[in-house]
């Protein structure tokens, strides 16, 4: 298992998971059942992220992204709208743009127009492209792990949220337009693997796995996380908003169902 993304849009409801070879499958997040499978384009796969309209993004060892569009619904244009809109969607103008950087880690986050995604890169730098852009350097050394949300600020708007994780053992969170906090939101003595990000009713949800085999579910908001070990070395993981954590292993994926009212929530230590 080289990543996993939970899909969007034409993906609603299903888990994608890519090996080392390049072979997408796409699984039932209710029961795991397969809903089929195909090719990303490329060999080892590091990154596996989800656009709204179904594009599936993967970045390979060499930090290159690649899109497969054989699930997007395209719709059918005729007449004067053919003629006014042949060019690229603004789902590939998204695309073509990732496709002239490089990164070694990737992320998602459905936005209006063109949705936003994110790389970090072998520098610590974090850049945003899409509907926000920016750049900020939060890392000292490679970023390992990206992930995006939009936070509601409340009569429908929505600001971007972008958590990272890298070698040097820090998470960070950052907001583009704004000076990213000069205190990492979690530091531990080992690098981390992978993470994502979710929206609940309680507000940011945290999935962190790092590279001593440990996997936290933080809930930001109230200060608290879960611990979990798989007993193997972690790959990839997801969160939902109704608390579903995925770990994927080299040869499994579990599934936890992270509950608010379980007695073993920790509280996060005071800064």
């Amino acid at each position: 298992m080289a990543s996993l993304t939970v899909g969007t849009g034409p993906l609603e409801g299903s888990l994608a998971t890519v090996d080392h070879l390049g072979t997408v499958r796409l699984l039932s997040m209710e029961d795991g059942s397969p809903q089929g499978r195909t090719a990303s384009g490329t060999s080892n796969i590091t990154g596996l992220s989800a656009l709204s309209d179904g594009t599936l993004l993967a970045l390979d060892a060499a930090g290159r992204t690649h899109a497969d569009r054989t699930r997007v619904d395209h719709q059918s244009r005729s007449g004067i709208e053919a003629l006014l809109n042949d060019g690229p969607d603004e789902k590939q103008i998204l695309v073509e743009v990732l496709q002239d950087h490089v990164g070694t880690a990737i992320a998602t986050t459905v936005s209006s127009d063109k949705g936003i995604a994110v790389l970090g890169d072998a520098s610590g730098t974090v850049r945003v492209f899409g509907d926000v852009t920016g750049a900020a350097a939060l890392h000292e050394g490679r970023v390992t792990a990206v992930a995006a949300l939009e936070a509601p600020l409340g009569g429908g708007a929505t600001a971007p949220l972008l958590y990272s994780g890298g070698t040097d053992g820090t998470v960070r969170v950052w907001t583009p337009g704004h000076d990213p906090l000069v205190s990492p939101l979690i530091g531990r003595a080992c690098g981390v693997v992978a993470l994502d990000a979710a929206w609940s009713e309680d507000g940011p949800l945290l999935a962190v796995a790092w590279a001593d085999g440990l996997v936290q579910l933080h809930c930001v908001e109230k200060g608290r996380h879960l611990n979990f070990r798989p007993g193997a070395p972690v790959r990839a993981v997801v969160v939902t908003p109704s608390r579903f954590v995925v770990i994927g292993l080299d040869e499994a994926i579990v599934r936890l169902a992270a509950h608010a009212e379980r007695s073993d929530w920790s509280q996060d230590p005071a800064e």
